[in-house]
C-alpha cells in the first residue's frame, strides 16, 4: 500500500503530462490520505482482524479479569475500525475547532479528544499488558508506538504546517510537498503498527490456545 501511494503521488506531480496515464484513477484508488478507497478499507480490515483476535483470546481466557480486558479491547478496536472505514472522528473536528479554537499542532479537533483517549487507554491496559510475555509485550508495545505516532503525533505536525501556511480548505494543501510527507508518514507508521499488532496478538494465540479450528458447517 505504502509503495503504491508513493507511485500514485510520483504519478500525479511529476508524470502527469503524459498522454493517456491515469495518473487520477490510480492516484484516488491508492492515496493514503484519501477516503473510501483501498487503503482505507484494508487498515479498516486489519484493525477489525485486531479485533477479532482479542474476542478470541477473550473467550479462550480462563481467567475472568484478564477474559474481561480483551473483551474491552476487541470492542475498542472494533470501534477503531469502524472510525476508519467511515471516518467517524472527522465528526469531532469542527465542532472541537468552535469551542477550543485550537492551533499550530492542535489544529485538527479530532486529536484533541482521541490523545486524550489515547492516554486513558495507556493507563487501563499499561499493567494488563505488562502481564504479557515479553516477546508479546514488547511487540505490542512496539505497534502501540507506531500507530500513534503516526495517527496522533504526524497528525499534529500536519495541523501546525496548515496553520502557518494559513490554509483554509484542505484541498488547498494537498500539493504541498512537506504535507505530502507528513501524511504518507502518518498513514504508513499507523499501517506498520496494526501490522505488528496482528502479528503480536496471532503469535499470543498460538501460545496460549495451540492450533485450533473453526468449523462453520456440522
Amino acid at each position: 500500500m505504502i509503495i503504491f501511494h508513493i507511485i500514485c503521488v510520483i504519478s500525479k506531480y511529476y508524470i502527469a503530462d503524459i498522454k493517456y496515464f491515469p495518473d487520477q484513477i490510480i492516484y484516488y484508488q491508492f492515496d493514503l490520505n484519501g477516503e473510501f478507497n483501498i487503503p482505507t478499507i484494508y487498515q479498516g480490515l486489519m484493525i477489525f482482524l485486531s479485533s477479532i483476535n482479542l474476542y478470541l483470546l477473550g473467550y479462550f481466557e480462563k481467567k475472568k479479569k484478564y477474559k474481561n480486558y480483551f473483551y474491552a479491547m476487541s470492542t475498542i478496536f472494533c470501534f477503531l475500525a469502524w472510525d476508519e472505514i467511515i471516518g467517524i472522528h472527522e465528526n469531532f473536528t469542527t465542532p472541537l475547532r468552535n469551542i477550543l479554537n485550537p492551533t499550530f499542532f492542535l489544529y485538527e479537533g479530532w486529536t484533541i479528544l482521541y490523545g486524550i483517549l489515547t492516554l486513558l487507554f495507556f493507563l487501563i491496559f499499561y499493567k494488563f499488558i505488562l502481564k504479557m510475555p515479553s516477546k508479546i509485550r514488547n511487540l505490542i508495545f512496539t505497534s502501540g508506538f507506531f500507530y500513534v505516532f503516526g495517527e496522533l503525533v504526524m497528525e499534529y505536525f500536519s495541523g501546525k504546517l496548515i496553520t502557518l501556511k494559513n490554509y483554509v480548505h484542505l484541498s488547498s494543501i494537498a500539493s504541498e510537498p512537506l504535507y505530502i510527507v507528513f501524511y504518507t508518514l502518518e498513514e504508513a507508521f499507523a499501517l506498520i503498527g496494526i501490522l505488528i499488532f496482528n502479528f503480536a496478538l496471532l503469535t499470543l494465540i498460538r501460545i496460549k490456545i495451540g492450533n485450533f479450528r473453526i468449523d462453520l458447517i456440522d
